[in-house]
């Protein structure tokens, strides 16, 4: 028994003959795990559920943490209160404001130490002359530049420029960018800032087209004069108003973030409490929170997830789990059984001599049998196939010469198996026998049945007849040593699978 071996091909073959118990666990496992991906959505969803609140619901908390932190002020309390409340307002939009513009404006994100600049100068000769002592005419010179300064940054330019670049921005953020100015008597100045040499470019193309467009105008207004460039330049300069202004912007931020800190440093608790409790709500009122937050759970509401009564992900976990426990459970059986596994192990263990085996199991003949039967044809190899009328006759060929060699008068067929088709086959193979073996007779076991212990000492040899699955190992080992012990040979077994 020490010396026993589990046989792999055999253990295989039993599992995928349990293949209906294993498509049952494989069902069963399916539905308990669908069953448990059921309750995880459904608990989900239920938490998604009450995580949704009305904005009438949050509006009724809010406005009762209010009054229960308003009784436990003076009026006076109350009222420095709502005084600080408002001033944290107005810095809040001031601060908001300065942040959009800093945001937003191009002139404000631009680097001062290196600011991409197109400069463009025109001078501008209106003919003027002074006789004195008497001046009859007027220098209208600065009029006429002044004119241009305001025909180049007006909101018409500004808005075709962002058209023009594609700007995601309002126009008076432009603006800031360009400047047109008298810089000597007869010169006019006209400066562009921008992100890149080609953004510069193209905002002064725009602008010089506009001189241009504006010139017969302007000299229909102040007389004729003539208008021509001196100087353009791009370059990439440092600019101290620039850094100035960003400097100043950022310190006005600090500033008022500052300013909305300190409120409430003279505050007690109490008046913390209300602060805290009114501010929410002039912040839900001025922000529109609460009709957002209606869509919102309108939305939620409708996206929220649902228990699913299916869910593939866990059917198909559980057909493998399930599948992976009968395996499992099949072969803990196999390896804990304490009867025959394979016929092999007669002569392997025991050293009974193996003079055939029949089939008795209800392998393919059951539903879908011919599954079995090509299951079991694939572990059968490429052996001969004999008929059970074969098998039998070859195991009472066995039976008939090895008593005639021994020249035994009488043999005695017995088995540690108590299954009815044990009995059914020892009863053929001693109707077989008769007339061929002078005496032969069949009994119930004789670890068990003392009249077939006598019946087995009293005969001169002993065939055992065991069935896989029911004959008891340590039954087996039982009746060789009592055959041993009462020096009855025994001819040989024959299997039943």
């Amino acid at each position: 028994m020490e010396e026993m071996t589990i046989s792999v091909k055999d253990l295989l073959l039993r599992i995928l003959l349990k293949w209906r118990m294993i498509l049952v666990w494989m069902l069963i496992g399916a539905v308990a795990l669908d069953g448990v991906g059921y309750i995880r959505s459904a608990r989900a969803a239920k938490q998604a559920q009450e995580a949704l609140k009305s904005p009438e619901d949050d509006e009724e908390q809010m406005l009762l943490a209010i009054s229960e932190a308003e009784e436990k002020l003076s009026a006076r309390e109350v009222a420095e209160v709502k005084t600080a409340v408002g001033t944290y307002l107005a810095y809040r939009e001031d601060y908001q404001n300065a942040l959009d513009y800093n945001t937003n404006s191009i002139r404000m994100q631009l680097d001062p130490n290196s600011v991409p600049t197109i400069t463009v100068q025109y001078y501008i000769d209106n003919h003027y002359q002074a006789v004195y002592p008497v001046i009859e005419a007027r220098d209208t010179t600065s009029d006429i530049i002044a004119s241009f300064a305001s025909k180049v940054t007006n909101t018409t330019v500004c808005v075709r420029i962002v058209q023009e670049l594609q700007w995601n921005i309002d126009s008076a953020y432009v603006q800031e960018l360009i400047s047109a100015y008298q810089s000597a008597d007869d010169i006019m100045t006209i400066s562009v800032m921008g992100q890149d040499e080609e953004a510069c470019e193209k905002m002064m193309a725009i602008i010089q087209q506009v001189v241009e467009n504006e010139t017969a105008g302007l000299k229909a207004l102040y007389g004729d004069f003539d208008l021509s460039v001196l100087h353009k330049q791009y370059y990439e300069g440092a600019s101290a108003s620039l850094l100035s202004t960003q400097q100043t912007q950022i310190t006005g931020l600090n500033n008022i973030k500052g300013a909305m800190n300190n409120i409430t440093s003279t505050m007690t608790d109490e008046q913390k409490e209300y602060y805290a409790a009114l501010l929410d709500k002039e912040l839900v009122e001025e922000t529109g929170d609460g009709q957002e937050a209606e869509e919102e759970i309108k939305q939620d509401a409708a996206d929220q997830p649902q228990a699913k009564m299916i869910n593939l992900k866990y059917i198909v976990l559980g057909i493998f789990v399930g599948a992976f426990l009968a395996c499992c459970w099949i072969a803990f059986r196999y390896l804990i059984s304490a009867s025959l596994r394979v016929k092999e192990d007669l002569e392997e263990v025991f050293g009974t001599p193996l003079l055939g085996s029949l089939t008795v199991s209800e392998v393919g003949n059951r539903f879908l049998g011919a599954i079995d039967r090509f299951i079991v044809s694939l572990f059968a190899g490429g052996r001969p196939k004999f008929s059970e009328e074969e098998r039998i006759e070859m195991i009472c060929a066995g039976i008939r010469i090895a008593a005639g060699k021994a020249d035994m008068q009488s043999v005695y067929v017995t088995s540690a198996c108590h299954d009815e088709k044990s009995e059914q086959i020892r009863e053929l193979l001693c109707d077989k026998l008769q007339g061929e073996v002078k005496a032969i007779c069949q009994g119930k076991s004789v670890v068990y049945d003392p009249e077939s212990l006598e019946r087995m000492v009293s005969a001169d040899g002993v065939v055992l007849v065991e069935m896989v699955d029911a004959s008891p190992y340590a039954d087996i080992q039982k009746e060789l040593e009592l055959c041993k012990m009462y020096k009855i040979p025994v001819i040989g077994s024959v299997v039943l699978e």
